[in-house]
């Protein structure tokens, strides 16, 4: 196993842990702007997706018995193309002449959910650096 193998498993952990961190970030801000409302003929902020994608090594794609998977990163952050939630609510200021008020198309359950997802990975992946950590340390300690 040569040096750039033996540190794979954390260049892909660490690379997770930087995609789940955006991950957090877009659902943070998806939960911030879940009750903003829009002036009528206006339209409310849209809920917004992260997409991941596969990162490959192309140094070690050629090399026998070497895993090619270089880590993840982050393919782009979409609006969705939903429409908006209307709620009737005619006393309100963004109201339209039937009384409706466009909300974005969040559902904070979702985005709950989402948010749990994403710690959880966080963790894992952390779970995952900790015990490269730990495993390095008691290689060295073997030479000692």
């Amino acid at each position: 196993m040569d040096f750039d193998q033996m540190f794979s498993a954390l260049n892909i952990s660490s690379s997770a842990l930087h995609a789940e961190r955006m991950r957090m970030d877009v659902v943070a801000d998806n939960l911030a702007k879940a009750n903003v409302t829009a002036p009528p003929g206006q339209t409310p902020p849209s809920r917004e997706t992260i997409i991941f994608k596969a990162v490959f090594d192309e140094a070690r794609r050629d090399v026998p018995g070497a895993e090619a998977l270089g880590g993840v990163e982050v393919a782009g952050i979409y609006p969705s193309s939903d429409p908006p939630r209307m709620v009737r609510e005619p006393g309100h200021p963004h109201a339209d002449e039937n009384g409706f008020v466009a909300y974005p198309n969040i559902s904070s359950f979702q985005e709950m959910a989402n948010l749990i997802s994403s710690s959880r990975s966080y963790g894992a992946n952390l779970a995952v650096i900790r015990t490269f950590r730990e495993m390095m340390n008691k290689t060295l300690s073997i030479g000692s």
